[in-house]
């Protein structure tokens, strides 16, 4: 008999978007089954059908019996949503960003991540408004006034993980979660071109350093910080006058930034009207732009979880079947964002060493 964490049953099954009665009838069990042993009712069950769960959920059944909880989407943790998407696909990568957390938690027992930056929680009580917020943020990690040039790099320099993998949805484009002494931690579609991965990164920034507690706007919050962040006020402001759509496709380059935030964030600050942003608008549109854009912005590839990873295998011995599980995966099996290291890491102000425990 093994004891089973009822929690980590639900987010292999969410993680893999299966339903508890596809799962039964794969795994020729009875639904009525599955629903117990996810409700915590056996938490001693049968070894034989808890690995047929496991092979049809394609985990192996030692995740099953991790400690470790799932947090849900009430304040720890954040979605950029487009347009309403599925609840099947939000408890997918939510299950999946769970699982995440947790596995890099794993990777942290033996490796630790020192920065020269870190995340600070901040209240939208105290300063007043997101702008101020994002302020502040540039201020703590010490960022000069003007465009960011690197903002996946810049989060990772504050020990925060970022990982680029399929989503099940379009109407999804990023989701974050703070669970402290977890890192911070954003996974985004792989499917955003540059220009909006940085805003939705951006954006999932806000939500971690603001909405720790209820706030009564956060999609807007987080969308007034990410502009601030992104375009500072005091000198974006010049640079957005009597902006036009061939001047906002020479400044996207400079500010990492789509045609489509430069034309929303001169509205904001007044350098053009509204009536002249929605023509704008209009026109980008018009010439099939919304998704995709001209002028591809350089891509800024996540780089930490790499470096983990690597350090178990390089410099602490472990096995690919030993790596496995650890993370609580099928040795062999692809998972996303945990493949082979792809590349030699840049230089940044950070280091990922040993841990001394």
């Amino acid at each position: 008999m093994t004891t089973v964490n009822s929690s980590m049953v639900v987010l292999a099954r969410e993680a893999r978007r299966m339903t508890q009665s596809a799962v039964a009838e794969r795994a020729n069990v009875s639904q009525g089954w599955v629903s117990k042993l996810e409700g915590g009712l056996y938490p001693d069950a049968d070894s034989e059908k808890l690995g047929r769960i496991a092979n049809v959920l394609e985990v192996p059944v030692s995740l099953f019996l991790r400690s470790g909880q799932s947090y849900g989407s009430t304040i720890p943790m954040h979605h950029r949503r487009r347009q309403a998407a599925p609840a099947a696909a939000v408890r997918q990568v939510e299950a999946q960003l769970n699982l995440l957390r947790l596995r890099v938690d794993a990777l942290l027992r033996s490796v630790e991540i020192r920065s020269d930056l870190e995340f600070t929680r901040m209240s939208l009580d105290d300063l007043g408004e997101p702008e101020e917020v994002a302020r502040m943020a540039r201020v703590v990690w010490r960022l000069p006034n003007g465009p960011i040039r690197n903002l996946v790099a810049l989060v990772e320099s504050a020990g925060g993980i970022v990982v680029r993998v399929p989503f099940p949805t379009t109407h999804m484009d990023g989701v974050s979660q703070w669970i402290p002494p977890s890192p911070p931690t954003f996974m985004l579609s792989d499917a955003l071109p540059w220009d909006r991965l940085r805003w939705t990164l951006a954006h999932e920034i806000g939500h971690v350093l603001m909405h720790h507690e209820p706030t009564q706007d956060p999609e807007r919050e987080a969308n007034r910080f990410a502009s601030e962040l992104l375009a500072p006020s005091s000198v974006a402001r010049a640079d957005l006058q009597q902006l036009t759509l061939e001047k906002a496709g020479r400044l996207k380059p400079y500010w990492g930034m789509s045609m489509a935030a430069l034309v929303m964030r001169a509205r904001d600050l007044g350098t053009i009207s509204a009536d002249r942003a929605r023509r704008l608008m209009i026109e980008i549109s018009s010439k099939g732009w919304r998704k995709r854009e001209p002028l591809e912005l350089p891509p800024e590839p996540p780089q930490i979880l790499e470096r983990l990873v690597q350090m178990h295998r390089e410099h602490l011995g472990f096995s690919e079947d030993e790596l496995a599980g650890l993370l609580g995966m099928i040795p062999g099996r692809e998972e996303p964002a945990f493949g082979r290291p792809k590349s030699e890491s840049s230089q940044r102000r950070l280091r990922v060493v040993l841990s001394s425990d």
